[in-house]
This record gives C-alpha cells, structure tokens and sequence, in this order.
C-alpha cells in the first residue's frame, strides 16, 4: 500500500524553545543515542516502505540537507525533493507538495522534531476503510500538559480543538496531535493556514483519529531534550550512561556521567562532567561542570536538566 504514499518531513522550523541548543544546529539534528533526529525518521520511512518524499528547510538549511543527502547516495535510498523557505509559511509548505502528486497519492506529513514509531500500516488501512480524507495521529495526554491543545471527535471523526485548561480532573488525559497525518491530494491543495487545523476546522473533510499507544518524545527545550534521549536508549534496551555523537574522545582518567556530547568533542585531563549536554566542537580540558549546557564559547546553566 506504500507504493501511493509519500511523506513529508517538516524541518524547518526555527526552535526558539530549544534555545541556546538550537543556535547550534537545527531541532531534526539533534542526535538521540548519538544518531540526528532526522536520520532516525528517515530510516524508519523507509524500512515501511516509503521511499519518496519531501523536506522543507528554512533555519539552518545547509548542515540539515548535507545529513539527509548522506543518506540518500545508495541505492535504493529515498528519493527527496527539498523546499528551501525565504519565509516560513508553516502548513501552506504542504501544498507545494500536491504539484508532485497523483490524485491517488497520500501524504504522511511528519514534525521533524518529535520522534515515534509511526504505524503507518495501520494508518493506510484506516484511511481506505474508512473512505476517510486524512488520518490524525493522536495520543492521551497522559501528563496532562497545557501545551497541547485538545483534540475533539465525534464518532471518532476530528471536529476542532480546544484549549487544554488543566482542570479535567482524575482519569485519562484528553487526546493531542502526535505530530502525525494522513491527508489525501485534495486536503492537501487545500490547505492555506499556517496551521492546518485552522482549514480543517472550517472544512467539510472527513478526518478520523487513529489512538497511538507506543513511545511518543517530544523535542521541545533543552528539558525534554535531555528526558528523550534518555526515553530513546531505553526504548531501545539500551543501558549506556552517556549518548556520543561521532568523532567523540574521553581521556581514560576524566569522568562522564550522564552526559548527551555532540560531535567533534575532546574531553581530557581529569575532567570530570556530569549531567549536562555538551554542544561538540569543543575541546574541554582539566573542567568540571554538572548541570551545565556547554558550548564551545559559553557554559550556560542548566539545572532543568
């Protein structure tokens, strides 16, 4: 069923949240275990199958794209077609993508800072059953947090958001947006908001919910950053303390203890470190920091994480 469906990486936000992180390399860069974001969604797109697809790139597009054109050099890789963005025009980038697509076509449209196992299968079934336009991807809220807004149904049909205020009470939490969707051609032409739910609101479409229940991490600020990755290696069965990136040296008598440190990073002479998040490039020498987010011109505090 994968043969009708392309997808759609969202990338090119420009991560104010996730500042002073985000002044480094934009959010679908950030490694979990060592490995960028978007690398990860890319290989999970195509061990399901989907092999073609599009990615905008606005905030720091030249490291963003040079990542994904590494991966797709062999044969057999997925075949992507980049929208550069003077502008940000959030949703309405999605409706370049119509002018690439059969009026059979699907489109799973993907945030590029947020990571899942997408149930695409499930998603494809449901929108052909269902003779629906689109699928949403949604969740509980299982902390309740206000950030999300709620997504309402009828009937399993998608009828508008609102506002969570926090207050509804004990039991399960309201159902939010993944980050995740399944929109035929036509929705996808017709979308001319920033965000997408304000055309859905006022449309005639009919979009279903599909419940997801599996690992949901959300790369917001440099908090839940910190929390992910460390939700990611254990998802993965993974027990290492410390997540390294590429071109990483630890000198055998420094200590590192929980620590996320990106690329190019030396750290030597009895340097003892200690929860924090070291931005690589940097070479860190007879230090000790605990609680810090380290950059190669600034130590930033970091008690959040």
């Amino acid at each position: 069923m994968t043969n009708y469906c392309k997808f759609f990486i969202l990338a090119g936000g420009y991560g104010k949240r996730a500042q002073p992180l985000s002044l480094i390399k934009p959010k679908p860069l950030f490694p979990l275990n060592g490995k960028p974001l978007i690398k990860i969604l890319l290989d999970q797109l195509k061990e399901k199958g989907l092999h073609q697809g599009f990615i905008n790139l606005h905030h720091m597009p030249r490291p963003l794209r040079q990542c994904v054109e590494e991966m797709i050099e062999p044969p057999g890789s997925p075949v992507i077609k980049f929208f550069y963005e003077k502008n940000l025009s959030g949703s309405r980038i999605l409706k370049d993508a119509a002018r690439h697509m059969r009026d059979t076509d699907l489109l799973l449209v993907v945030n590029g800072d947020s990571f899942l196992e997408i149930p695409i299968e499930e998603m494809l079934e449901k929108i052909i059953k269902e003779q629906a336009d689109g699928i949403l991807l949604v969740r509980e809220n299982k902390e309740k947090d206000p950030q999300y807004k709620i997504i309402l149904t009828k009937d399993n049909r998608f009828i508008g958001r609102k506002i969570f205020t926090g207050s509804l009470g004990p039991g399960k939490g309201p159902l939010m947006y993944t980050g995740i969707s399944l929109f035929n051609r036509n929705v996808v032409k017709a979308i001319d908001e920033i965000n997408f739910f304000d055309m859905l609101e006022k449309s005639d479409f009919n979009i279903k919910t599909c419940i997801y229940n599996g690992p949901w991490l959300d790369i917001g600020d440099p908090e839940s950053y910190f929390v992910s990755d460390a939700k990611y290696k254990k998802h993965l069965g993974i027990n290492n303390s410390n997540s390294l990136s590429e071109n990483v040296f630890i000198s055998p008598d420094s200590k590192v203890e929980s620590c996320i440190i990106w690329e190019n990073t030396n750290i030597k002479n009895k340097s003892v470190i200690k929860n924090c998040i070291v931005t690589g490039n940097v070479s860190l020498d007879n230090v000790y920091y605990e609680n810090k987010i380290i950059n190669r011109d600034s130590v930033e505090d970091g008690n959040m994480l």
